[in-house]
């Protein structure tokens, strides 16, 4: 056993040599590949070698060992040797892996950061391209002054109904700017989607498909994502918002970025690790005023195992008040259908900022703690207490008091 270590030793050595790697032209001309298809045949070469290898060391071992076959039989030494050889290409295949893709530390790109000479270089496969092309790079697209990355699938309802705007924009200003749409879902799906989806026939939709490597290397919690690269390094993250010819054309004539940063939440994290270099040892999180590219959503999410991930983007101060509401009653084994408030707030000047002012809440929780004591967190964040006339209308505010509920 100890020549065979020493042997599975040695062979991970040549591997790293690169004594395993055959000449591609052994198994087709390389002429008539593209790069992507060089690259496969390259590596079937190094597994085939590789594989080959060792059965014949393993042949080696059966011949050297022909004793212990006649002495406990075949299925346990045959268990013996698959344990071996599993042994050894567990050892050595996560290296091929690696070359194969050329990545193997991804960081995701915040702005200001180079795109990795990887990137540049990563062929990456298209379907429906105006040239035929099968692949391209985005290092094709160097000279322009600005390349956005749109990240888009065919679920996404807001992705196809940007499709429009962001083909006129390339229409525009194709002298100095390349937008690629990028999906990781499969050639065939996007080759049908196009087919059939008049939005997409329309503009004439190609599309990067099978992306594995860039969406790992962008964050994004909500789609259509737009990331803008100038000079090698990336300049923006965006929603569609940012798609307009005026700030694109003011950006390219004199530098200045008008439009809207995209906020990334990540509803299963601390929301303000996604807000830049605010402090994360905060357990709550308030913000007045909408967050474009945030999305929407709300609810409790289990957070870690102590606690209760409480969150709300991008909702009216009235649906978190009342969500809060329904659920205090349903502890209590009612059903609040409905909530009444008085027609003197209605009239109030604080009715529209209470009935449609966006806000973005997250309060992290111990699961100890009640609906309630919650809800009066959220109460002294929002500053918003309520209190129910004698009808059980909610109107008056009254400053630091509790609502009756």
């Amino acid at each position: 056993m100890k020549n065979f270590l020493r042997s599975g030793r040695g062979m991970l050595l040549q591997a790293r040599r690169g004594s395993y790697f055959l000449p591609v032209k052994k198994y087709a001309k390389t002429s008539s590949l593209k790069p992507f298809d060089t690259m496969v045949v390259r590596h079937t070469a190094v597994v085939k070698s590789f594989v080959g290898d060792i059965f014949r060391r393993c042949t080696a071992l059966h011949r050297r060992f022909d004793w212990l076959l006649s002495a406990i039989g075949h299925k346990p030494l045959a268990c013996i040797i698959l344990f071996c050889v599993l042994f050894s290409a567990f050892t050595v295949f996560p290296a091929f892996g690696q070359e194969a893709v050329g990545l193997s530390t991804v960081k995701p790109l915040k702005v200001g950061d180079a795109i990795p000479a990887e990137l540049w270089n990563l062929p990456l496969k298209i379907v429906n391209h105006p040239e035929g092309k099968e692949f391209i790079r985005l290092s094709d697209y160097r000279d322009k002054k600005l390349i956005i990355l749109d990240f888009w699938g065919t679920w996404c309802g807001s992705c196809i109904a940007a499709m429009p705007a962001v083909k006129a924009l390339q229409d525009e200003f194709k002298d100095d700017m390349m937008v690629i749409p990028i999906s990781f879902e499969k050639a065939d799906k996007i080759k049908s989607f196009t087919a059939k989806n008049e939005i997409a026939k329309n503009v004439k939709l190609w599309s990067v498909v099978e992306d594995s490597v860039l969406t790992k290397w962008i964050t994004k919690y909500t789609y259509p994502h737009f990331t803008w690269i100038t000079k090698g390094k990336v300049l923006s993250h965006t929603s569609e918002s940012a798609l307009e010819g005026r700030y694109v054309k003011e950006y390219l004539t004199g530098g200045n970025i008008r439009w809207i940063e995209k906020v990334n939440l990540d509803k299963n994290g601390i929301f303000t690790n996604s807000m830049g270099d605010l402090s994360t040892a905060n357990s709550s999180f308030y913000y007045e005023g909408y967050l474009d590219g945030a999305g929407g959503g709300l609810g409790a999410l289990p957070f870690h195992r102590e606690r209760t991930n409480y969150y709300f983007i991008n909702f009216s101060q009235r649906a978190i008040y009342e969500w809060f509401l329904k659920r205090i009653a349903q502890t209590k084994g009612e059903v609040l259908v409905e909530i009444e408030y008085s027609s003197e707030f209605m009239k109030s000047t604080d009715w529209k900022r209470y009935n449609e002012g966006y806000v973005t809440l997250q309060i992290l929780a111990d699961k100890a703690r009640s609906l309630r004591d919650v809800f009066t967190q959220y109460k002294s964040m929002s500053s918003w207490w309520l209190e129910q006339d004698v009808n059980g209308r909610y109107g008056k505010q009254v400053d630091g008091k509790e609502a009756r509920i």
